[in-house]
C-alpha cells in the first residue's frame, strides 16, 4: 500500500485492524503516526484513547495487552507503536525483552475496537523471523521507503498546491539542486516559501535564491564545476567560502572524491550504452544524485575525470596519513587542475 492510499483510509475512516508502516522515508512515516493520532477522534478522546509506544523502551508484549484494553469512554482506541526493531536482526543493548509470539496471538484475533500501527523505520526486515512473514502476508503494509525522483516531485506539488502556492515544475528543480532529494528539508523549505508567499512576496526563482541554502553537496557540485572549465578564481571563492563556514578540509576532500567517483562510474556506464533508469539499479547512490550526475558527465572527458580522481585519491590518503595539510592540499588541487 503506497503512502497517499493510507491517507486516503484515515480521511475516510475506511480502517483496517493492522498496520505495519515500513521503509526509510521518516518524513513520511511521521504524517502517518500523526494522522493516525489526531485524525481519528477529538483532543480530549485522543487523551484517553491513543497510546504511543516505544519498542527501544516497552516491550511488544505490552503494547499487545494495551490493544486488547477496552476504550475509555469511547468506542475505539489507536496503539502506535515506534520503532519496532525487534523485527530486524537488529539488537538493543538494555532494550525490553521482546516476545513476538505474543504479536503472532494478537493477529490471530485482533480487538475490533483498536487500530494497531507498527512503525518499522528501515529498509527492511528480517524475513527469517516467523512474526515477519505473517506481518508481509496478514496486515496492512504502508510503503515509506524513499520516493522516486517522479513520485518526490509530485509529491511536493501535490503539497504546494494544497497550500495555494504556484510552485511549477521549474521553480521545485531550483529548490531540489539547491536544498538536496531529502524529503523532509524540502518541506522545511516549502513552509519557508509558503510564509513568504503569504506575506506578499511573488513565488520566483530569485526569491528562492534568497531563502533557500545551497546544502553542501550541492557547493560541492558547483565547485566541480568550475574545476572542469578551470575557473581558478571561482573555484578558490566556492573553497574559501566553505572554510569561512568552519568546514572540514578534510570532510571536502573526501567529498570531492565521493562525487568524482560516483562521475566516473556513471560515464563508464553511459559510454557502454546504458541509460539512467539502468544506472540507478546498479548503483547503491541515491536516484537523485545519479540524476545530475547523469546530465553532468556529458561536460567532463574521460581523461580529464580520471586524472582528477586519481590525484584526489592520492590528496585523501596524504591528508588522512597526516603528511600533508588538507587545506593546503585542496589550495594546491585547485590551483594545479585550473592550469
Amino acid at each position: 500500500m503506497k503512502y497517499q492510499e493510507a491517507r486516503q483510509q484515515i480521511a475516510g475512516d475506511k480502517l483496517l485492524p493492522v498496520y505495519l508502516l515500513l521503509g526509510e522515508e521518516s518524513y513520511l512515516m511521521d504524517l502517518l503516526l500523526k494522522a493516525f493520532k489526531e485524525e481519528l477522534m477529538d483532543e480530549e478522546d485522543a487523551a484517553l484513547n491513543v497510546a504511543v509506544m516505544d519498542c527501544k523502551e516497552v516491550s511488544i508484549q505490552t503494547a499487545v495487552q494495551e490493544a486488547n484494553s477496552m476504550p475509555f469512554f469511547g468506542d475505539r482506541k489507536i496503539v502506535l507503536v515506534t520503532d519496532a526493531y525487534f523485527l530486524t536482526s537488529k539488537l538493543l543493548k538494555n532494550g525490553p525483552d521482546h516476545h513476538p509470539e505474543a504479536l503472532m496471538d494478537y493477529l490471530k484475533d485482533p480487538s475490533p475496537s483498536t487500530i494497531f500501527v507498527l512503525a518499522a523505520p528501515y529498509a527492511k526486515l528480517d524475513n527469517r523471523k516467523k512474526l515477519t512473514k505473517i506481518l508481509m502476508k496478514q496486515v496492512a503494509v504502508v510503503d515509506c521507503s524513499p520516493l522516486s525522483n517522479r513520485d518526490r516531485e509530485q509529491f511536493v506539488l501535490r503539497e504546494a498546491k494544497e497550500r495555494n502556492l504556484p510552485l511549477t515544475a521549474n521553480l521545485y528543480e531550483k529548490i531540489i539542486y539547491r536544498v538536496g532529494p531529502e524529503l523532509d528539508l524540502l518541506m522545511k523549505e516549502l513552509d519557508k516559501l509558503t510564509l513568504a508567499y503569504q506575506a506578499g512576496l511573488p513565488l520566483t526563482k530569485e526569491l528562492i535564491e534568497d531563502l533557500v541554502p545551497l546544502s553542501k553537496e550541492t557547493v560541492i557540485f558547483d565547485l566541480i564545476d568550475a574545476l572542469n572549465i578551470k575557473d581558478s578564481h571561482r573555484a578558490m571563492e566556492i573553497y574559501q567560502n566553505l572554510m569561512s563556514q568552519n568546514e572540514d578540509p578534510i570532510a571536502i576532500l573526501a567529498l570531492l572524491l565521493s562525487q568524482y567517483s560516483l562521475f566516473l562510474k556513471v560515464k563508464y556506464m553511459k559510454q557502454a550504452g546504458l541509460r539512467e533508469y539502468d544506472i540507478v539499479g546498479r548503483l547503491s547512490v541515491h536516484e537523485y544524485r545519479i540524476k545530475l550526475a547523469y546530465r553532468a558527465v556529458d561536460r567532463f572527458q574521460l581523461e580529464r575525470l580520471e586524472e582528477i580522481f586519481l590525484r584526489l585519491l592520492q590528496s585523501n590518503y596524504l591528508a588522512k596519513t597526516g603528511q600533508r595539510a588538507a587545506s593546503s592540499l585542496v589550495e594546491w588541487l585547485i590551483i594545479d587542475l585550473c592550469h
